[in-house]
């Protein structure tokens, strides 16, 4: 809301997400950095896309990252399993659905799809 109300919290753990942005039925997120298996130090060269269902904001998808798990309805703590993305720091997401991600601090690699 504009006026500044509360709306929620979504707790994603090992996950440092930027902004949520909200298409149809989903919400995308970029992972900027995680956890070594989610839990441990961080891993400065890390990063994924998360998607969640806009209902009942619940992980449904994790590009380049853990799957993701839910014990007694908490999701357990994510991490990058692929070195896809390095450092995501935001996305759009098109009419089509398609996802671009920008990267930060990527090792000067040049953009590819």
């Amino acid at each position: 809301m504009l006026d500044g109300t509360y709306v929620d919290t979504i707790d994603l753990p090992g996950a440092f997400a930027g902004q949520l942005v909200f298409r149809d039925d989903k919400i995308y997120t970029a992972v900027c950095w995680s956890k070594e298996n989610g839990t441990g130090k961080k891993l400065n060269q890390s990063g994924f896309v998360l998607v969640l269902d806009r209902k009942t904001k619940r992980v449904l998808s994790a590009p380049g990252g853990s799957q993701p798990i839910y014990t007694d309805g908490k999701l357990q703590p994510m991490h990058q399993t692929e070195s896809v993305f390095k450092h995501c720091h935001d996305l759009y997401v098109d009419s089509a659905g398609d996802i671009y991600v920008g990267e930060w601090n990527d090792d000067r690699r040049y953009p590819w799809s």
